[in-house]
């Protein structure tokens, strides 16, 4: 069976807007769907997103440069997929040191960490939690809430997401 949707890829060589059926249809079928949108475009592409109603955007940091758009993603309950690896490879944010992911949890989006093109780039998940932990200012507490976060937003059952809830706070 479809557990979720996901339109990922390089942003503005296709308008978003064009895929409005898809997820128009994907509301209809009651799928989950993330987007990938505020990465290599700005909040324009993550306005976009967030018309279609997604819950879960791909990457999504340049939501930062629009701070009505953040407050309606905090509002909606929206979790941002961050990939600052990525971010940085990709030159999409200048250094961990400028990236705003902290900023964004700090102003209570749902933010969570994740890899990107991890044969590519290099990076699995405990290298980005550590540039989390030396370079973006993030704490421990941090990297707990965004795992909480992460579970939260998953494509699973709640009996799923209860158990991963469980996993985390034995972390603590």
């Amino acid at each position: 069976s479809v557990v979720g949707l996901d339109l990922a890829g390089a942003e503005g060589i296709v308008p978003l807007k064009n895929f409005v059926p898809i997820f128009d249809r994907a509301k209809e079928l009651q799928i989950p769907f993330t987007c990938h949108a505020g990465d290599s475009q700005g909040p324009d592409t993550v306005l976009d997103a967030l018309d279609f109603g997604t819950k879960r955007i791909g990457h999504g940091h340049h939501i930062f440069d629009d701070k009505g758009l953040c407050k309606r993603a905090i509002k909606d309950g929206v979790t941002l997929e961050v990939c600052p690896a990525s971010n940085i490879q990709c030159q999409t944010q200048p250094s961990y040191e400028e990236h705003p992911a902290k900023q964004l949890l700090d102003m209570g989006m749902n933010i969570t960490i994740n890899t990107d093109i991890m044969i590519l780039s290099g990076i699995d998940l405990d290298i980005e939690y550590g540039h989390c932990l030396k370079e973006m200012g993030f704490t421990k507490e941090d990297i707990i809430k965004m795992l909480h976060n992460s579970a939260d937003a998953a494509f699973v059952t709640e009996e799923v997401r209860k158990e991963l809830h469980e996993k985390i706070d034995a972390m603590k």
